[in-house]
């Protein structure tokens, strides 16, 4: 059970950059956000506090984990690929930064489980 909450959060935070691009196109009118119905833009906004308070927390607490976070899911630049969705990602990660593999998984899932935590603070993720 406790890998479904991972799933669905690992799901999530790669979505983030495609969320805040449609929040930004529904504030300022353009026809994406027209079309959208309003539950869908407030579950959109859920998730992005849901997304921007786990950033908040590691920028404030672990700056190293967000660091990785950062790079690993894609929020620092949308032109580069994040490394998640790269076969090798992880392993140049590590190099450069020289830390251990096991490290780095470690505190992908760290930032997967406060992912999960706000999104159920959020209301959108049930744990029972």
């Amino acid at each position: 059970m406790r890998t479904e909450w991972r799933k669905r959060a690992h799901a999530e935070a790669k979505r983030y950059r495609e969320y805040t691009q449609y929040l930004r196109g529904y504030e300022e009118g353009s026809a994406i956000g027209q079309t959208a119905p309003g539950a869908k833009y407030a579950v959109a906004k859920q998730k992005l506090w849901a997304m921007e308070s786990v950033r908040a927390y590691l920028d404030a607490q672990e700056p190293e984990i967000c660091a990785f976070a950062y790079r690993y899911y894609g929020w620092d630049d949308a032109a580069h690929t994040p490394l998640c969705r790269r076969t090798d990602g992880m392993q140049r990660w590590a190099m450069e930064q020289h830390k251990s593999l096991s490290s780095l998984y470690k505190w992908r899932e760290t930032t997967l489980d406060l992912l999960a935590l706000a999104l159920c603070q959020a209301g959108l993720l049930k744990v029972f």
